[in-house]
């Protein structure tokens, strides 16, 4: 199988916008610590880590994931 690769580092620093970085702490797709490179890269970043979350865990962990949306929509119009 060939594995999907996207670089968006290069593009990342033009990033200026609040930013809701989340991630699954089992993510097989993604090694979680790229979550790490990206929130060291971006300078207004709110990192939610899912805990035991995969991939796709927006959808298995819906609760969690709507809790960290609002709390960044709260923190970032504050």
């Amino acid at each position: 199988a060939m594995a999907l690769e996207h670089n968006l580092l290069d593009a990342i620093d033009s990033v200026q916008c609040p930013c809701l970085l989340m991630h699954g702490e089992r993510d097989k797709l993604v090694e979680p610590s790229h979550a790490g490179e990206l929130q060291r890269r971006l300078e207004h970043v709110q990192l939610a880590i899912a805990p035991s979350g995969g991939h796709a865990f927006v959808w298995s962990m819906a609760e969690f994931a709507k809790r960290s949306l609002i709390s960044f929509l709260k923190s970032s119009h504050s």
